[in-house]
Formats: C-alpha cells, structure tokens, sequence
C-alpha cells in the first residue's frame, strides 16, 4: 500500500482512530501497528505517541468507540425505524 500524502493540518486523535478503522478494514487485525498506522496517515511515528501513549490504549479506544457506536444504534435504531405517528414527543 503506497504512503497517503502528508496532511496540510495537524492530526487528531480522531484522525488516529479513523485510520485505525481504514487498517482493519483494509488490511486485518494483525496490521494494526504504529508503523503501518504512520504510512497509512503520511506521517511519523511521533505524531502518533503524541496523541496515543500506547498500542494497548490506541487498541481499547478503538474497543469504546465502536462499542458506543453499536450502543447507541441499538438505543435509537428502534426509534428511528418507528412509524412518525408512533414516536415519543420530547
């Protein structure tokens, strides 16, 4: 996979974790590493230890993420897919 082109702008955490995603996505579970993180993002291994302390801390943010991602499709999944008539006014 070929370098992504250095970002005009600082990354943020954010940023990390989206790229996070892409990796798994795109190359599995045993490619999440600092290193294909930094080609997958254009820039070095710094720029990721300042944001992220750790792997074992990059990898539990991904877990929350997508834990509260599924949790809050699963609470409001229900809601949207209600006919109008139906829902709860607030």
């Amino acid at each position: 996979m070929a370098a992504r082109k250095r970002p005009s702008t600082r990354l943020s955490v954010e940023d990390w974790l989206q790229a996070g995603y892409t990796v798994l996505a795109e190359q599995g579970v045993r490619a999440l590493k600092v290193d294909t993180l930094c080609q997958q993002t254009g820039v070095t291994r710094g720029s990721f230890y300042w944001h992220i302390a750790d792997m074992k801390r990059y990898r539990a943010a991904l877990v929350d993420v997508t834990v509260q991602t599924i949790a809050i499709g699963e609470i409001f999944a229900p809601i949207a897919n209600a006919p109008a008539n139906s829902r709860p006014i607030a």
